[in-house]
């Protein structure tokens, strides 16, 4: 009965609280997911950094909802976009590319605030950006993919192998054949004496979408 008076700040500290004791059951998910969405449909203003955070959280541990849940939050997010952090965009295209919803609209508002952005973007968003590339072909128009290019080239050294090897497999999952990878691959090469298997197994799992070893 309480959850009629609950706000979306509200809707948001109960999904993460929810995250974090592995609560998950299927109809107190699907019980707060329908108050989240009526909360939405009644406030003209929403907060942007609490529907991403929502969106994130349903997408890792309940991404069972109906698709109307998730369009909602999408043109939540949108509705407001323009005060979006940047942290906020990249997390919440990675979710809404995560999604196996069909219905999600193309990340093209997205991707224009990611280029107003990308002087702030450090190798966590880029990386995150990259990866989603690959998850969904709502994502990765030609000025993303030359953004993520150029902020590779100039920042090489300070990605760690993990990383690297999430670059290597974004780009692959894409069909993107780009100069970079060569540049990633020597860099990898060169590091071999540092990986320990489980980076050794992420590089070669990426490389192999290139056919490289």
């Amino acid at each position: 009965k309480d959850f009629k008076k609950a706000d979306l700040e509200c809707f948001a500290n109960i999904v993460v609280v929810s995250s974090r004791i592995s609560l998950f059951n299927g109809r107190f998910w699907n019980t707060i997911g329908y108050r989240i969405t009526q909360n939405l449909e009644n406030n003209s203003s929403v907060d942007t950094e609490l529907s991403s955070k929502i969106l994130y959280f349903y997408t890792v541990y309940f991404p069972y909802m109906e698709e109307n849940f998730f369009i909602s939050l999408q043109k939540a997010i949108e509705q407001n976009i323009q005060n979006a952090s940047k942290r906020t965009l990249c997390q919440s295209i990675w979710s809404l590319c995560k999604l196996p919803t069909a219905s999600l609209q193309p990340l093209t508002l997205f991707e224009e605030h990611i280029q107003l952005k990308k002087a702030e973007l450090n190798t966590k968003d880029v990386c995150q950006l990259t990866i989603s590339m690959g998850y969904s072909e709502k994502l990765g128009g030609p000025q993303l993919v030359e953004t993520i290019e150029e902020f590779v080239k100039a920042n090489l050294l300070n990605f760690n192998m993990i990383e690297l090897s999430n670059l290597v497999y974004g780009f692959g999952s894409k069909g993107i054949h780009s100069g970079i990878i060569d540049k990633i691959r020597q860099r990898a090469l060169s590091n071999l004496n540092k990986m320990d298997y489980k980076k050794l197994t992420e590089f070669a799992k990426a490389f192999q979408m290139f056919g490289k070893n």
